[in-house]
């Protein structure tokens, strides 16, 4: 195995090739500070420093958010919950991927949700506000920014890509069990909850996929249409288009406890897709 060695005044040290790996990924795909891996190996700036020099690896730019804030950085290595699922229909529908960080803005009347998330991403970095003083009738908004290369990398297999408005593509890793909380998550964020019908506005491809996909699985007929307040021959409308055929997809969409947009949780209570039960708690 090659050895690389690093001396200073006092001490030589020795590095193993994984070492070496580790202290990569560690930086680059992990996005951890170098006080971390300093911590880790315990070792001194000297030393890590001749490591990046005889390895030709170059600082990124320090940004705004370091990891001054704890975050889990793996949390969707996996997507086996409910609330993963959530969280990704919510991003497909509202998040940005720039390859750095994930960002996800919603009004002021919807900040509960972005710290539930919050929670689940075990990071308690603050919010950003933006106020509208330049349009008075919006709704002032906030900003969740995770800075994190890795969870970037991971979001982009999942389909999160740059630029996703007009060319996201149906999420063909989903399983059955999760769709129906991946699918209310995207109307939470892009969509709408109304008498008679759950809709959204979302590429074709995207449109079209969720259609067949609630046809061959569950057995539930959509519809996709193009109207003309899109912006482009790929965003389309989807949406159910009876009381019954809502009703059946809400009942899949809370048959698990799940994080939800407190508003939009009350629009399927008010128009009877779903129920409080005797204990307070939300039913089918």
């Amino acid at each position: 195995m090659e050895l690389v060695y690093v001396n200073n005044k006092y001490n030589q040290y020795i590095f193993t090739d994984d070492e070496i790996q580790d202290i990569y990924d560690m930086y680059f795909n992990q996005d951890l500070s170098l006080q971390k891996i300093m911590d880790k190996y315990k070792i001194s700036q000297s030393v890590l420093n001749r490591i990046f020099k005889e390895h030709n690896w170059e600082l990124r730019k320090q940004t705004c958010h370091s990891r001054k804030y704890p975050l889990n950085e793996h949390y969707f290595d996996n997507i086996n919950t409910p609330n993963k699922a959530y969280i990704m229909g919510l991003f497909y529908a509202d998040g940005y991927n720039s390859g750095k960080s994930i960002k996800l803005c919603l009004q002021d009347r919807d900040i509960q949700i972005l710290e539930d998330i919050k929670k689940e991403l075990g990071t308690d970095i603050p919010l950003e506000k933006r106020i509208f003083t330049e349009h008075p009738t919006w709704h002032d908004a906030y900003t969740l920014n995770l800075n994190s290369v890795y969870m970037c990398k991971q979001l982009e297999k999942l389909g999160m890509v740059k630029a996703k408005s007009l060319i996201l593509d149906f999420p063909n890793w989903i399983t059955e069990d999760l769709f129906p909380f991946f699918l209310k998550g995207y109307i939470d964020g892009d969509g709408w909850v109304r008498p008679k019908t759950l809709g959204f506005m979302g590429t074709d491809k995207f449109s079209y996929g969720v259609q067949d996909y609630l046809k061959n699985h569950y057995n539930i007929k959509s519809s996709v249409m193009t109207m003309k307040r899109h912006y482009s021959e790929h965003t389309k409308t989807w949406y159910t288009s009876s009381f019954a055929t809502s009703k059946q997809l809400s009942e899949l969409m809370f048959s698990q406890s799940c994080l939800g947009i407190q508003r939009k949780v009350q629009k399927y209570i008010d128009y009877n897709y779903i129920l409080f039960n005797a204990n307070n708690s939300l039913s089918a």
